[in-house]
C-alpha cells in the first residue's frame, strides 16, 4: 500500500465492491492513518486530485508484525484507529509454535518446486532435513522456511533424489544427547533448540572464518538477527577470524 493519503484513497476507490488488504499498517503514517479512519468512520473519501467526498463499498483486512494495541497505547498508532480496525482479531502464531505446520509446509513448498520445474527424479526430504526443520525456531517464519527450501532445492545436483543440508557449505543438525528423564517437556525442548542453535552458528562461524554477512546469508537469516544469536550463544566472530589465521 502507497503510504501517503492520497495514495490510501486511490486504493480505496479501486477496491470498491471487493476487499482492500493492508499489509503492515502499523507503518502507515499520520496522514494516512487520519484518512483510513475517515473512511471507516463515513465510508467516504476524497478522491485524488481533491474534488467532492466520494463513498465506496469495501471490506478492509488490516495485517501487522507488531502489537497494534501496544503501539496505540504508546501513542505510535492511532487509538480510535486500532479499534476501528479490531471488530475481528485473528492471530496467527509463529511457526516455531506450529510445530505440526513445519514438515506439512516444507513438503507443499518442494512438491511446488518439483511441479514448477519438472525436477526428474523428484526431491524428497531426508530425514537428516526433516530432524533440521523440526527443531530450528524459525525466527524468519513461513518466509525463511521457503527459503530455505528453495536453496536446498537448486542446490541439488540434477541426479540427486534427497534434499539435505548435509553438505560442506551448511552446517547439520546435531543429534541430541537428551534422553526422557522426567524433564518437562517444555525445558527438554529448549535445552534441545539451545544446542542445535549453538552447534548451527558455530559449524556456520567456523565455515566462514567468522563473517558475519556470509554466515547470515547461508542460514537464510537477516544480519543482524544472526548476529543476536551469535551473541546470545556468546560466539564471538573475531575468535574465529583468529583461530583461521592461525591455519
Amino acid at each position: 500500500m502507497n503510504c501517503s493519503a492520497t495514495g490510501a484513497a486511490g486504493l480505496i476507490a479501486e477496491a470498491d465492491g471487493g476487499t482492500l488488504f493492508l499489509d503492515e499498517v502499523d507503518a502507515l503514517p499520520a496522514k494516512a492513518q487520519a484518512a483510513l479512519l475517515r473512511f471507516l468512520q463515513d465510508k467516504t473519501f476524497r478522491p485524488v486530485g481533491g474534488g467532492q467526498l466520494k463513498q465506496a463499498n469495501l471490506r478492509i483486512i488490516a495485517a501487522s508484525n507488531a502489537d497494534l494495541e501496544q503501539l496505540s497505547n504508546t501513542r505510535h498508532f492511532r487509538n480510535d484507529l486500532f479499534y476501528r480496525l479490531s471488530v475481528f482479531r485473528l492471530c496467527i502464531p509463529s511457526l516455531r509454535e506450529r510445530d505440526n505446520d513445519v514438515l506439512e509446509l516444507a513438503r507443499a513448498f518442494l512438491e511446488r518446486l518439483n511441479h514448477q520445474y519438472n525436477a526428474d527424479p523428484p526431491r524428497q526430504l531426508h530425514p537428516e532435513f526433516i530432524a533440521f526443520i523440526r527443531q530450528y525456531p524459525w525466527p524468519g517464519n513461513i518466509r525463511e522456511l521457503e527459503n530455505v527450501i528453495q536453496r536446498e532445492f537448486f542446490m541439488c545436483a540434477p541426479e540427486d533424489v534427497w534434499i539435505c543440508l548435509a553438505r560442506e557449505n551448511h552446517a547439520t543438525p546435531p543429534v541430541s544427547n537428551h534422553h526422557p528423564d522426567g524433564t518437562p517437556f517444555k525445558t527438554a525442548k529448549a535445552n534441545a533448540i539451545a544446542e542445535f542453535e549453538l552447534h548451527y552458528v558455530s559449524r556456520l562461524l567456523e565455515q566462514t572464518s567468522g563473517n558475519i554477512t556470509h554466515a547470515a546469508r547461508l542460514a537464510g537469516q537477516d544480519r543482524s538477527a544472526f548476529n543476536k544469536l551469535a551473541r546470545k550463544h556468546k560466539l564471538s566472530h573475531s575468535a574465529f577470524q583468529a583461530a583461521q589465521n592461525l591455519d
